[in-house]
């Protein structure tokens, strides 16, 4: 091959990598001859494919900045809303128990949380605490007024009940049942003795029941139930 054959063959191929350049970066290398100019080009490169380095980091960068800043929003949120969502003791017992009550003493702070004692303004005069924590209310009132009752109660039935109570932090926890019984029939009667006692004052939710080996039974389901229909909603639990 002669030298010139050897040269045109080298402008060819430079030619062919220059429209390669030209279509990778649709630009048009033709004009270039030396190896400077195509060095230019490989710096442009470098440039863009660094920016493109740059501008994903600032995109990471600023999703996780957005984020962290969500998140702080939510928290401020949540401490606003727990600050709003609050509970007036006095007002919430009387709605939900239908009854009026006297402020007898408070132990509480600068968010009105703490300790509440009250007393029932009735002929029972019982008293209870509540406890207040923004918009939880823990009250003891349903516990003290079965216990008032119960322990007002002069009936030989009363030895067949146990008694189950304990006060932790002034609010009283208190079960009574009927354990020992010669057949259901006798402690669902002994039951309805108590209840007639309290003269229309007995409540479903007291925590007083028959109890049996397998379950515990609460013998009304329904105020103002017969005798025959306590006993059969007894026995239906028991699956006599």
């Amino acid at each position: 091959m002669s030298n010139k054959e050897d040269w045109n063959e080298i402008e060819n191929w430079d030619k062919e990598q220059k429209a390669k350049k030209a279509a990778l970066y649709s630009t048009d290398f033709s004009d270039l001859k030396d190896e400077k100019s195509i060095g230019n080009i490989n710096k442009i490169n470098k440039v863009i494919s660094v920016s493109g380095l740059v501008i994903k980091i600032i995109c990471v960068l600023s999703f996780i900045f957005i984020s962290f800043f969500l998140v702080f929003l939510l928290y401020i949120n949540y401490q606003n809303i727990k600050l709003q969502v609050d509970v007036d003791p006095e007002e919430t017992i009387e709605a939900q128990y239908g009854i009026k009550v006297k402020l007898l003493d408070q132990q509480i702070d600068e968010n009105k949380n703490g300790k509440y004692f009250f007393q029932v303004q009735d002929k029972t005069g019982i008293k209870f605490t509540a406890i207040k924590n923004f918009g939880s209310l823990v009250e003891d009132y349903p516990q003290r007024e079965l216990k008032y009752y119960f322990d007002k109660w002069d009936s030989n039935s009363k030895n067949s009940f146990t008694v189950n109570e304990k006060i932790e932090d002034d609010i009283l926890y208190c079960d009574i049942y009927i354990e020992n019984y010669n057949n259901i029939d006798d402690a669902t009667d002994k039951f309805i003795e108590f209840v007639n006692y309290c003269d229309g004052n007995y409540k479903l939710w007291w925590h007083i029941y028959i109890k049996t080996p397998n379950k515990v039974i609460f013998p009304y389901s329904s105020d103002n139930m017969t005798r025959e229909e306590v006993i059969e909603n007894v026995r239906n639990q028991v699956g006599e």
